[in-house]
């Protein structure tokens, strides 16, 4: 009677857990299921809202298996809890990887992975707590069982046998629940160590940005001093030929006549005849052969 009260307890429990997660799930906004119909909102902002609510569903759920072990409630339960607690686990690991791949801000995208590590650890002494107590309450509850057999009745050779039989289909369930939890926690460490490499592949990348844009920097700033030194050079230089000339006009005139010579006016050339005797002035050797 006594186990037939438990079982039932167990299912009524079972029933009301998964009605729980039924109604959260049909009182989950509509938005949260398909982010591409969020009115106003982009795709990266939707995935934050839903990265918010889930969140705060791991930690639910992590809370509902603290009360569940601190009440040494039944270990299906405790189960179904850990089953619940995973799903919303690997949720929440698809959701870091559509916010990876859309968020280009890389302190948020390092916050973010902060946080996830975090919760992982947290997650996995959890797990480990949940192992830990399925396996030694049944034990301690197989042990009274059969002492209060033996003591009401002769024990017989069948009775050891089955008690046995179960001990030892306890002991592997625990080790299969023992390598299932090992793998779990080199898939963590795994996803750990290609978070921990993002990461510091990011920083190198973000410090050979940084890197690169003091070089393009300082190149710049180093042509421009070579531009203003080289204005101030030609302002000297020009500068240097004005005080020469101002120094030594006669150069300078000199430069000029015979660069961009002028005919003299000082003889009046009104006339053919006046030109000739200007010119016979001017050059008297050139008319002497005319005159022979």
């Amino acid at each position: 009677m006594a186990e037939k009260s438990a079982k039932l307890h167990v299912e009524v429990s079972d029933v009301g857990e998964r009605s729980g997660i039924v109604t959260r799930k049909m009182n989950l906004p509509r938005y949260l299921s398909d982010y591409t119909k969020v009115p106003g909102q982009n795709k990266l902002q939707t995935i934050k809202n839903r990265r918010k609510w889930m969140r705060a569903n791991l930690t639910r759920k992590m809370n509902i298996i603290k009360e569940y072990l601190k009440e040494r409630k039944d270990r299906k339960l405790i189960e179904l809890a850990c089953t619940q607690l995973n799903r919303t686990w690997e949720q929440l690991i698809e959701n870091r990887r559509e916010f990876q791949a859309l968020c280009e801000d890389d302190e948020d995208l390092q916050e973010a992975d902060t946080w996830l590590l975090e919760s992982q650890a947290l997650v996995e002494e959890m797990i480990c707590r949940t192992v830990d107590y399925k396996y030694a309450p049944k034990v301690r509850t197989e042990g009274t069982d059969n002492s209060s057999i033996t003591s009401f009745g002769r024990p017989s050779k069948k009775g050891s046998s089955k008690t046995t039989l179960s001990v030892s289909r306890e002991r592997a369930r625990a080790a299969a629940r023992e390598a299932d939890l090992a793998k779990l926690k080199v898939r963590q460490l795994k996803e750990k160590a290609q978070l921990e490499a993002k990461i510091a592949a990011q920083k190198a990348q973000l410090e050979a940005e940084l890197a690169i844009q003091e070089a393009e920097h300082k190149a710049g700033r180093r042509e421009i001093e070579a531009l203003l030194l080289k204005e101030d050079l030609d302002e000297f230089n020009l500068s240097d030929r004005m005080k020469d000339f101002e120094d030594n006009p006669v150069g300078g005139d000199k430069i000029k006549t015979e660069t961009t010579p002028k005919v003299k006016q000082d003889a009046p050339i009104n006339d053919i005849e006046e030109h000739k005797k200007w010119s016979l002035l001017r050059h008297p050797l050139k008319e002497l052969p005319k005159k022979l």
